[in-house]
């Protein structure tokens, strides 16, 4: 929902360990007072409707990469009319499960 925190983990193991980047809607994910990227985590500190859209984990290590995405649509925003949230809670978060060899 509008105004609470949500975040995403995309739990990867592989070796060597892959570099993670985030994306949202094809766009490379920037850290902001908003948003926090921790590598296997990104936090939406204040979800609002502009936070909606498709986000991506991409993991890569010299095995290959491979890219997990999902969609967030941000409930209860003015700029919103229909009501869905991933995985029933804005505070559970999804888990992205990937593993490179």
């Amino acid at each position: 929902f509008a105004e609470d925190e949500f975040t995403f983990i995309c739990d990867v193991t592989g070796r060597p360990e892959p570099e993670i980047q985030w994306f949202k809607d094809g766009q490379r994910v920037n850290e902001t007072n908003f948003i926090e990227e921790r590598g296997k985590t990104l936090k939406l500190k204040y979800m609002r409707g502009k936070d909606s859209g498709i986000y991506s984990c991409v993991a890569e290590n010299r095995g290959g990469q491979l890219e997990l995405s999902v969609k967030l649509s941000v409930a209860g925003d003015p700029e919103f009319n229909i009501a869905a949230v991933i995985g029933g809670s804005s505070a559970a978060g999804v888990v992205l499960l990937v593993v490179i060899l």
